[in-house]
């Protein structure tokens, strides 16, 4: 018996992101470019993340 495409993407959608991501070759610059409209939705939260670090450091030199 073959399983089916439907039966396919069941199983993928339970996988690991990691494991997923390499399963389906998948690439950072992909990813921006397929969910640029979510990352404008949260851009700020996701500025608060990427540079939280470079923000605590500008307050230590003050």
């Amino acid at each position: 018996m073959s399983i089916t495409f439907s039966e396919i993407l069941e199983n993928l959608s339970k996988c690991e992101e990691t494991f997923l991501l390499e399963l389906l070759d998948i690439h950072s610059e992909e990813i921006v470019e397929r969910f640029e409209d979510i990352i404008e939705l949260r851009q700020e939260y996701i500025r608060s993340q990427l540079f939280e670090d470079d923000e605590n450091i500008e307050t230590l030199d003050r």
